[in-house]
């Protein structure tokens, strides 16, 4: 072999440098991050239950339907949360933090599991607070009930052939289905 290829040339080797010190994030920033991705994860499942309301069930989309929805799980993610916080507060009773790193029920960088606890506890208050305030349900009962009704649309619109050479044959026969219910829907003609 003559000569190395120009992917492998040699590059001199750089001075180590250890990573620099890490500065956690704000507490505040971190709710508001989790709160988005609950939020989105939210909508979706109320969406899907929608379509699943409608299409299956056959019941006519109503908004105070989606209303109850959304307040109903936004109460399940704040007990979820709650219970988490409790479960964490459970595990650090009575702990030194020096035992956390030996604690098999501490996996993960133990040492921010007070944080990690005070954070669910921030959650769950912020999504029980959210779930008692009747127009942010409202509005995310809205954009969820939006989301249904363009995946509704979409699937109604979507051509034939394009649907064939996506998916196959199976999935073609449940889309004509789909077109089928929805053309008895008034609501979405």
């Amino acid at each position: 072999m003559v000569g190395m290829a120009w992917w492998r040339r040699r590059q001199p080797l750089r001075r180590y440098q250890p990573p620099s010190e890490f500065v956690a994030p704000p507490l505040e920033e971190l709710v508001e991050e989790g709160m988005m991705i609950a939020l989105a994860g939210l909508r979706m499942s109320v969406k899907n239950q929608i379509l699943v309301h409608t299409l299956r069930d056959g019941i006519e989309l109503d908004l105070a339907w989606c209303e109850a929805t959304v307040g109903a799980e936004l109460g399940a993610l704040a007990q979820e949360s709650a219970e988490d916080a409790r479960r964490l507060a459970g595990q650090l009773v009575g702990k030194r933090p020096e035992v956390w790193v030996d604690d098999s029920e501490a996996r993960y960088e133990p040492e921010r599991l007070p944080r990690r606890q005070r954070l669910l506890t921030l959650m769950a208050a912020r999504l029980q607070q959210l779930a008692t305030d009747e127009e942010k349900v409202r509005e995310l009962a809205i954009a969820s009930r939006d989301a249904a009704l363009e995946d509704m649309v979409a699937a109604r619109t979507l051509p034939p052939h394009r649907t064939r050479a996506l998916r196959g044959d199976a999935r073609d026969a449940a889309l004509a289905l789909l077109r089928e219910e929805l053309e008895e829907l008034d609501d979405f003609d």
